[in-house]
């Protein structure tokens, strides 16, 4: 039996790789090598070498700083790349309306350029442990010139970078996922709200948050963590009160919080809909805001600004924030690449009415 020399297998590695491109295994940019080296089971050298011959042979291009890009390929037809396709788990009629401000904003922007704008919404994306079937069919049924991601789970989101789909996550990457993204800093806004109620005396402090895990969310716990350890006064104690996202449960933890000995002065709320559960609960229990206990809220949303007392919040630009998300869509679209970096977005401080020195 002969056994493969190096050079017989970079060969083999360089046709699997032509199979895998015909067969549409990869769309439009390969994985990074990592991802390639675990799908072959082959070295890093090895699969360098047969890169390098596909790159030779003009199968992909390589540049500076960018994935590598399928020129040729006979699987999928991209004829319709002046598609640009949001993908969500949740469909338009249940999105909150900061997310359909943004949408729309995106569309405007591409009613400047040929680009047009379709919205997907897969039934059963959310329920499906391994969604490659299901999106593997909808990419070449949409064979867009790149695809936005919003509201996806890790599942999806690996699938789109193992398999090289020009594509940006608009929000949070989980873990170990190279997708270029554009989301608040929610660790930032976190961490300087942790400050402020230090900052004013208050030494026990809560942030509520829903307890499904979310980049946004491990994100916003890290910065409260990170701007309550931050503090040399003596005492200063944060808790993060998780909930499952339903109003009754919401309202169960919070009382029973609120019961103890040593409850908290201050709230850091996370989510428009949870501070209107929150302000209300609190009203509704005799407390005074911000005599009594304060309230910031993570997030922003138009309703915020009409409750009485005025919530202080953190809010940013939409406008100013759909630009740059537009930006960038533009960029991957025409470019079909974007730097694997996060783009971040720090949102403005409103000064309301339910922060207030600690009581005592």
């Amino acid at each position: 039996m002969e056994i493969p020399t190096r050079t017989s297998l970079i060969s083999q590695t360089a046709a699997a790789l032509r199979e895998g491109i015909r067969e549409g295994v990869w769309i439009g940019f390969l994985p990074g090598e990592r991802a390639l080296c675990d799908h072959l089971q082959v070295s890093r050298p090895t699969l360098r070498g047969a890169l390098d011959v596909l790159q030779r042979e003009g199968v992909i291009s390589v540049s500076h700083g960018r994935r590598r890009q399928i020129l040729k390929g006979e699987a999928v037809p991209r004829t319709q790349t002046d598609h640009v396709c949001v993908l969500s788990e949740i469909p338009l009629h249940r999105m909150p309306p900061v997310s359909l401000f943004y949408l729309n904003e995106l569309h405007r922007h591409l009613q400047d350029t040929d680009l047009q704008m379709d919205v997907l919404s897969p039934p059963g994306l959310t329920r499906k442990k391994d969604p490659a079937a299901l999106l593997d069919k909808l990419v070449r049924d949409h064979p867009g010139a790149c695809w936005v991601l919003t509201v996806t789970n890790r599942a999806v989101q690996e699938w789109f970078m193992r398999n090289g789909v020009p594509s940006l996550v608009a929000g949070s990457c989980y873990e170990g996922i190279t997708l270029p993204s554009f989301d608040i800093d929610y660790q930032a806004v976190c961490r300087h709200a942790a400050g402020l109620f230090v900052s004013r005396g208050h030494r026990r402090v809560a942030m509520v948050l829903p307890d499904k895990p979310t980049p946004a969310g491990e994100a916003s716990e890290s910065g409260f963590e990170e701007g309550m350890a931050m503090s040399n006064e003596s005492g200063v104690q944060g808790l993060v009160l998780r909930h499952d996202g339903t109003c009754w449960d919401l309202c169960q933890k919070l009382s029973a919080l609120l019961e103890r000995p040593e409850a908290p002065t201050g709230i850091l709320a996370c989510k428009p809909l949870n501070v209107l559960t929150v302000l209300t609960l609190l009203q509704r229990s005799g407390y005074r805001l911000p005599e009594d206990i304060s309230l910031v809220s993570r997030d922003s949303d138009t309703y915020l600004g009409y409750l009485t007392p005025n919530v202080t919040r953190y809010s940013i630009r939409r406008r100013n924030f759909g630009s740059r998300l537009s930006r960038l869509v533009l960029q991957l679209a025409q470019t079909g690449a974007l730097p694997y970096r996060p783009c971040r977005f720090i949102p403005g401080l409103e000064e309301g009415e339910t922060l207030g020195e600690a009581k005592g």
